[in-house]
C-alpha cells in the first residue's frame, strides 16, 4: 500500500505516463500540466513530509535494489530517490514506500551538492571518466551536467555517511550498479530529491 497520499500519487502517476497513452500530444501536456498543479498546490514541505512517514530508526523491511527484491517492472509507478544532506543518505522510493537506503557523500565545504527538487534524469553513463578530476565516475545517473550520483572507489568507502566529494553524490560500487541497472528500466518514471 502506497504510503503517499492519493493526490501526490495521481499527480505523480500522470505526470509519468507516456504520451501514446492519452491518444495525442495535447491531452498529455494537459494532463501533465494538471498533474505539476497538483504537485505545485501540494507544496515542497509537505511532500517532504510524505517521504519522511518512515522514522529513521526503521529500516526497510527487505533490502531492494541491491537484493532484487523489487516489484515486477509493470507495477512501478514512480521512483524517488532521495538524497539528504543532513544525514549523508539516500533513500530509494518504489511507488510511496521505501525499498532500499544507504549512506552516500556529498560534496565537501567549497563543492556544497545543490539542493534539487522533482528532477528527472539528465543522462546516464556506465563508465564515465572526470577529466576534471581525472578519476572514475562508474554508473553516473546525472542530475545536472556536472553533478551525478555515482560509485566511488574503494578507499573512499570508509567516508561514506560524511561529506567528501567534489559536488557529485557518491556511494559504492556494488550499490550504484544496482541502482543504474534499476532506474535505467524506469528512467523516465524516476525523480531526484537532493534536500538538506
Amino acid at each position: 500500500m502506497s504510503r503517499w497520499s492519493p493526490a501526490v500519487l495521481v499527480a505523480l502517476t500522470l505526470s509519468l505516463i507516456a504520451p501514446a497513452a492519452f491518444g495525442d500530444e495535447a491531452a498529455y501536456d494537459a494532463a501533465v500540466e494538471k498533474a505539476e498543479q497538483t504537485l505545485d498546490a501540494f507544496g515542497e514541505d509537505a511532500l517532504r513530509e510524505e517521504f519522511e512517514q518512515m522514522p529513521d530508526d526503521v529500516e526497510p523491511v527487505e533490502k531492494g535494489i541491491v537484493d532484487g527484491i523489487l516489484p515486477a517492472d509493470s507495477d512501478v509507478i514512480s521512483v524517488i530517490l532521495l538524497v539528504e544532506k543532513s544525514k549523508q543518505t539516500m533513500k530509494i522510493k518504489i511507488n510511496g514506500n521505501i525499498v532500499d537506503s544507504w549512506k552516500v557523500s556529498t560534496g565537501k565545504i567549497g563543492h556544497r551538492t545543490p539542493n534539487y527538487t522533482n528532477r528527472p534524469v539528465l543522462k546516464m553513463v556506465p563508465d564515465y571518466w572526470s577529466r576534471k578530476y581525472n578519476s572514475p565516475m562508474p554508473y553516473s545517473i546525472f542530475i545536472t551536467p556536472a553533478i551525478a550520483i555515482h560509485a566511488t572507489t574503494q578507499d573512499q568507502y570508509p567516508l561514506l555517511g560524511s561529506i567528501a566529494s567534489h559536488g557529485c553524490v557518491r556511494q559504492r560500487l556494488d550499490q550504484a550498479k544496482a541502482l543504474y541497472a534499476f532506474v535505467k528500466k524506469h528512467r523516465a518514471k524516476t525523480r531526484i530529491w537532493v534536500v538538506q
